[in-house]
């Protein structure tokens, strides 16, 4: 047993599998291996401190974890995974009260985003400069705020994501492309009470 989900992480070597006991986890998390970290009852990651910038769970260069089953809340960014190489994974994941759910800037990785419900005052998915093919299925993003921007944001793609079975809710434009030169496909997805383009 651990005092933190930081030092359980620390201790660990690649491969291992992290379960995240029930409670309510007061810190930002940083994973630097390829690691599963995931709970079967719902952990909750919080932000609680008056730092508004922080992120829940960043993901270091070059690792590939899986994030499973855990609630991230009142953070900037619920999971940040800039520059990274890996194929990351998250799943099963609930993010709230964030300014953007997840962020993946100047990416490389295959990572996925799957079966997550995403609430946000801004962003839900926010990816930059990625050449790897990202995909994001089976997830729910709705904006809590009046001003909140796209659901899924796409500057400078040049891999080829795939999103299948989103539905965005109260948040706009639903999925916004700039400058990106992949080939995307979207299946299966509802994109409904946009406030935007």
């Amino acid at each position: 047993d651990y005092t933190s989900i930081q030092n359980a992480i620390d201790a660990a070597s690649n491969s291992d599998r992290i379960n995240i006991q029930s409670g309510t986890y007061e810190e930002s998390i940083s994973i630097d291996k390829n690691i599963t970290l995931f709970s079967n009852e719902a952990a909750t990651i919080v932000n609680g401190s008056d730092v508004t910038d922080r992120s829940g769970i960043s993901i270091s260069e070059g690792v590939k974890p899986t994030i499973a089953g855990v609630r991230i809340i009142d953070w900037h960014i619920g999971v940040q995974a800039d520059f990274s190489a890996g194929d990351w994974n998250v799943r099963n994941v609930t993010i709230r009260d964030v300014n953007r759910g997840v962020q993946s800037y100047g990416s490389s990785g295959d990572w996925r985003v799957a079966n997550a419900g995403i609430k946000t005052n801004d962003i839900g998915i926010s990816m930059a400069d990625n050449t790897g093919n990202p995909t994001i299925g089976h997830t729910q993003i709705e904006g809590v705020g009046g001003d909140s921007g796209p659901a899924i944001s796409a500057n400078g793609i040049g891999g080829n994501p795939l999103i299948k079975s989103v539905e965005t809710t109260n948040i706009g434009p639903g999925i916004r492309f700039y400058q990106s030169t992949g080939d995307w496909t979207i299946e299966d997805t509802i994109i409904k009470n946009t406030n935007g383009e």
